[in-house]
C-alpha cells in the first residue's frame, strides 16, 4: 500500500466541522496522517466530531473512485514543481531501497490499484488508538477536556484483527 493519504469522507468532516464553527484540515507525511482543527467556540463538539471522523470509515465505491481522480491529478501538479521534482529525486537517490524512494503519493499506477476492501483492511490495522496522538493547544480547561475525550471513546468501538506489519497489508 503505497499510498498513505485517503481522505475518503473528509469532505464532509469538514463540511460538519465548519457548521461547527472550526477551520479543519488534513495532511500526510511519510510517517503520519495528520487531522487537525483550529476553533475558538465549541472545542468539545468538533473534538467529539474529529474522534467520530477517525474511529469510524465512511466509504463507498464511488467515494474511493473520486478520490482516486484527486490524488492522481495530486500527483501530476506535483510533477510540474520543479522544487518537488528535486526533492523526491534527492530521497530517491540517497534512500534507494526504502519508502522514502517512492512519492509519498505513489504512482497512477499504485493509486488506480487501490481498492475499497484495500482502504478497509489498512483503516481496521491503522487507524486504532494506540497508533493516535491527539495534541490540544489553547487556553482550555484540561479536566474538562480530558473526561469529554475518556467519555467519547468508551462510545466507539475498535475491531482489530491482526497485529499489521508489510506482509499482511498489500
Amino acid at each position: 500500500y503505497e499510498v498513505s493519504e485517503c481522505l475518503v469522507g473528509s469532505e464532509m468532516c469538514i463540511r460538519d466541522s465548519t457548521d461547527m464553527g472550526a477551520d479543519c484540515n488534513a495532511f500526510t507525511s511519510y510517517s503520519k496522517t495528520c487531522y487537525y482543527f483550529s476553533t475558538s467556540d465549541r472545542l468539545l463538539d468538533n473534538l467529539a466530531h474529529l474522534q467520530d471522523f477517525v474511529s469510524n470509515l465512511h466509504l463507498t465505491e464511488e467515494s474511493v473512485e473520486k478520490e482516486k481522480e484527486i490524488i492522481c491529478q495530486e500527483i501530476d501538479m506535483y510533477q510540474d514543481d520543479p522544487d518537488y521534482r528535486l526533492y523526491q529525486g534527492i530521497l530517491s537517490c540517497l534512500y534507494p531501497e526504502s519508502v522514502l524512494a517512492t512519492d509519498i503519493a505513489g504512482t497512477r499506477d499504485s493509486v488506480t490499484a487501490i481498492s475499497k476492501k484495500m482502504l478497509q483492511d489498512n483503516y481496521r490495522y491503522f487507524y486504532h488508538p494506540e497508533f493516535m496522538t491527539l495534541v490540544i493547544v489553547g487556553d482550555i480547561n484540561r479536566k474538562v477536556v480530558l473526561d469529554a475525550i475518556k467519555e467519547k471513546q468508551n462510545t466507539l468501538s475498535y475491531k482489530r484483527v491482526i497485529k499489521a506489519n508489510r506482509e499482511t497489508i498489500t
